[in-house]
């Protein structure tokens, strides 16, 4: 196993991205289909949603936290600055591939007449979808990426700043005020969409990825079993939540399944649990679909569209249809890859050239 790698959340990572497809393909079905299954997950969607993000979420929180821990706590404003440019400069070729393929079938599909969204390219391009500015999403799973680069920078800032005051009192007070807040505002439905909702659920969800920080450290000391049957527990609870229709909470009460989604992956980065042997086993596996889910996460909305577009027949099948729109996002994300992949060939070997 490779030291520093966690092989549970490169798998859980592809897991949490496939969620979130499915919450899309409900969305953009919804209506077209019926059916026993069909209509109980359409009640769960949004929910789908919400936790797919917020892993996500939590996880970029974990690791700025462990970078910002890491760091001197002198220019912070500009480490800042370097940390968010440099987490956006590591997407970025996945990200402007899939805004570019998006683009394009938006020309395609739309008169020139009608194409109103010429201005909102520059502003997905520059992540600045929850900036503020008026914007009309080519790609709409993009949000994520410009409220996490927008709430990190002054987050970055503090943890670095202000290193335990802000793991032990700023994150953890701060996630608990301002969901608290979010779940209030929102009528309990914290998949509530809007610019705001979402700045709001990338502070929250960074910050409980910085708890998750402070309470990996401390789980560090729980026996193995302890900590395997809990974060057990925690997993089982949240699959309960959303794939069963007779919840053991109210639809309202997602911030409690949040907490547990919280402790689950506290006890996933302490690595203490005995299912870690299982993912360790499988690392190659494991990595290879933790680099999947983030060409899975940006092409799938592209690819969802023309699906339902070009695709849809007078009585569809929701697996069938599915499949369609999994085989499709992964024979886009392998084409990207294998171009990426000779890009950087190609620039290795015009190095080497110079070197000689």
């Amino acid at each position: 196993m490779s030291k520093g790698i966690n092989n549970k959340v490169n798998f859980l990572k592809f897991a949490f991205s496939i969620l979130i497809v499915v919450r899309h393909f409900l969305g953009q079905y919804s209506g077209v289909y019926e059916g026993e299954i069909f209509e109980l997950w359409s009640k769960h969607g949004s929910d789908f949603g919400l936790f797919g993000v917020t892993f996500f979420f939590i996880v970029s929180g974990y690791f700025m936290t462990a970078a910002a821990m890491k760091a001197p706590d002198t220019n912070c404003a500009e480490q800042a600055i370097g940390y968010v440019l440099g987490k956006y400069k590591k997407q970025f070729r996945v990200y402007f591939a899939a805004l570019l393929f998006a683009f394009i079938f938006y020309c395609i599909t739309t008169p020139a007449e009608n194409r109103t969204a010429m201005y909102s390219v520059l502003v997905e391009l520059f992540a600045l979808q929850c900036s503020g500015l008026p914007c009309e999403l080519l790609n709409a799973p993009t949000w994520y990426i410009s409220a996490m680069l927008i709430a990190m920078l002054p987050l970055y800032f503090l943890n670095t700043r202000y290193k335990k005051t802000y793991l032990n009192v700023i994150a953890p007070l701060g996630a608990l005020l301002i969901l608290g807040y979010s779940y209030r505002m929102s009528s309990g439905n914290l998949a509530d969409g809007g610019i705001y909702y979402r700045l709001g659920r990338a502070f929250w969800g960074l910050m409980l990825g910085s708890v998750c920080y402070l309470a990996s450290d401390k789980l560090k000391n729980v026996k193995r079993l302890i900590a395997t049957i809990i974060e057990a527990a925690m997993w089982v609870l949240i699959c309960w939540y959303l794939f069963c229709e007779k919840r053991l909470f109210n639809y309202s009460s997602n911030a409690v399944v949040i907490v547990a989604l919280t402790i689950a992956l506290s006890f996933t980065f302490s690595k203490q649990s005995y299912t870690h042997v299982i993912f360790d086993k499988a690392e190659k596996i494991c990595t290879l679909l933790g680099k999947w889910s983030v060409y899975i996460y940006f092409n799938h909305w592209t690819v969802l569209t023309i699906v339902y577009r070009y695709s849809v027949p007078h009585h569809p099948v929701p697996a069938v249809e599915f499949m369609k729109l999994i085989a499709l996002t992964a024979l886009l994300s392998v084409i990207e890859f294998l171009i990426f992949r000779l890009i950087d060939k190609l620039k290795a070997n015009k190095q080497i050239k110079q070197a000689v």
